[in-house]
């Protein structure tokens, strides 16, 4: 689906980040994924969401230490967004350093109490990662 989007509109950013998460949860090489996020970066420049997308394509790929530098320009970019500090969570935590990762996590729990509509996904998504530090 988002390959006939891009066919159609080759620099749909919304399309090239969507394709990129897909394939980086589905597919070995990560090679694509990582050509399609930066490409989307290219095409729509600095945003915030495109490097979290970006450190989670690292993240499934292994690569923590480029991973984190991408999450943590996506926090340079937005400090409040609440799914970066939990995707900095989870890239601390498979660095190893947990105690940092729980401090992202108790940054992205702040952030979401403060939401006048918070996402009970992301909340989900934190206590999922506690759980894991917790273990």
């Amino acid at each position: 689906r988002y390959r006939s989007i891009l066919k159609a509109s080759p620099n749909n950013v919304l399309a090239l980040n969507n394709l990129a998460m897909h394939l980086s949860r589905t597919t070995e090489d990560s090679s694509e994924p990582i050509a399609l996020i930066d490409r989307a970066l290219l095409e729509q420049g600095d945003l915030a969401a495109l490097h979290d997308s970006r450190a989670l394509i690292l993240l499934d790929a292994e690569r923590l230490d480029e991973a984190e530098s991408a999450a943590r320009r996506a926090l340079e970019l937005a400090p409040d967004a609440a799914g970066s500090q939990v995707t900095m969570a989870r890239i601390l935590m498979a660095s190893g350093d947990e105690r940092a990762a729980d401090r992202h996590l108790r940054e992205a729990e702040r952030v979401l109490r403060s939401e006048l509509n918070p996402d009970p996904r992301l909340a989900r998504k934190i206590e999922s990662v506690r759980g894991e530090i917790q273990r």
